[in-house]
């Protein structure tokens, strides 16, 4: 299905529900945006009391910042973990056959749904910063080769920071990568509650593959129209639900070529009788029709 055409159908199943829809994306995101703003305004409160120079924010050195730091991200993973199954649900339940309203407050007090999510998302978060760590090593490792050569005018040090930088380059587009494949992460532990978050994040890569560039093109169509502000209401729903129908029509893909495959049986024949491995390979025809039937003295 083409972009213009997904988001055509989003609309459409948006209708007459496009106020409930921004609310469960707010209930999520705002929760998220909580919490950021809240740390934020705690080092603004350390820099006012020079507790931290203003380097110090990037670099991580002061300890109370890092305590900070640690204990609110716990607690945005606690609040943002069942909040963002939960509007996951709902859209898919909006995307997919079966179009009842789902009562999100069971969803979220779900113990059992509780723990997968929280577990997924600390699991995410741990796959994102081991695919980020490459980029980390190599953009500090070429900031001070450019600064060492810009220093010593050592032509060696300049080109080490030029690869170095292109190192950077490909491994923040790896880490890119791999969060467009954890992106389907919620959608398989709602489409698969049966199987273990170890499993559902290893099946996104193999679900994911080949359908990144079609997700990247969602963001870009819905997200660019979102700079102007003013229209984050009314195409922030929009955007999740085009997400959503992507990944339910991705679903329904893969379940007709897995049935496929298992009614062909990779080229033979269903349910088919083998033959038998005579010599000449073929059946003796029957002398008449009632020794086809079984009636009359064969002997």
């Amino acid at each position: 299905m083409k972009l213009k055409q997904l988001t055509a159908y989003s609309d459409k199943l948006l209708k007459g529900k496009r106020m409930k829809a921004l609310l469960v994306c707010l209930s999520y995101l705002g929760a998220a945006l909580f919490f950021r703003l809240a740390e934020g305004a705690l080092y603004s409160i350390m820099l006012y009391f020079n507790a931290v120079n203003p380097a110090g924010l990037f670099t991580g050195e002061s300890l109370p910042q890092q305590v900070i730091s640690l204990l609110l991200t716990l607690m945005r993973c606690l609040t943002t973990a069942p909040l963002a199954y939960a509007a996951v649900y709902w859209y898919y339940q909006l995307c997919s056959e079966n179009r009842d309203e789902p009562q999100l407050s069971s969803v979220i007090l779900n113990p059992h749904i509780y723990g997968r999510s929280l577990f997924a998302l600390l699991m995410s978060k741990l796959m994102g910063a081991i695919f980020l760590a490459p980029a980390a090593v190599f953009g500090v490792t070429a900031f001070r080769l450019i600064k060492s050569g810009m220093e010593n005018s050592a032509e060696l040090h300049l080109f080490m920071a030029v690869h170095a930088a292109v190192m950077t380059i490909l491994s923040l587009a790896l880490w890119i990568r791999a969060k467009l494949t954890m992106a389907a992460v919620p959608y398989l532990l709602i489409r698969f509650p049966e199987k273990s978050v170890f499993r559902v994040i290893r099946s996104s890569f193999g679900f994911m593959k080949g359908r990144r560039f079609e997700l990247i093109k969602i963001f870009i169509g819905c997200s660019a129209p979102m700079l102007l502000i003013v229209t984050i209401p009314f195409l922030l729903p929009k955007l999740f639900a085009a997400v959503s129908l992507f990944i339910s029509i991705s679903f329904k893909e893969d379940e007709y070529l897995d049935g496929n495959k298992t009614y062909c049986r990779l080229g033979q024949a269903d349910s088919s009788a083998k033959l038998p491995a005579w010599t000449k390979r073929r059946f003796t025809p029957p002398s008449d029709t009632a020794q086809t039937a079984g009636y009359g003295d064969n002997t």
